[in-house]
């Protein structure tokens, strides 16, 4: 129970990374000429930063287990992807792509993040 509360934090640090990334991706897009076809490159960007510093603090503040730490805020991300790939109608393999980027992110910032 210790672990799922030290462990909460850096899973919201993740969304607030996630979400403020995503706002200045669309910014950016919106008020530069850059092609829609970079959109689906930066939203993986974006993911792949949001949880390597998820993971990377969940290690952090844990000290140890930096796999299972980053693998567990990748594991939780993954499915809120996965839900809303389901709800949007997108194909399986777009949505199971980006979970498996998720987890390996994740789990390279809890590797990095143990001191």
């Amino acid at each position: 129970m210790k672990t799922v509360r030290l462990l909460l934090k850096p899973l919201l640090l993740t969304a607030a990374i996630f979400f403020l990334l995503a706002l200045l991706g669309g910014v950016i897009i919106h008020y530069f000429p850059i092609s829609e076809g970079i959109m689906a490159p930066l939203g993986i960007l974006i993911c792949v930063i949001a949880l390597f510093v998820g993971g990377f603090w969940g290690a952090r503040r844990i000290g140890s287990r930096g796999i299972l730490c980053g693998l567990a805020i990748g594991a939780v991300f993954a499915v809120f992807i996965a839900i809303s790939g389901l709800l949007a109608g997108a194909p399986f393999n777009e949505f199971a792509v980006k979970s498996a980027l998720c987890l390996l992110s994740a789990s390279l910032g809890g590797i990095f993040g143990v001191k």
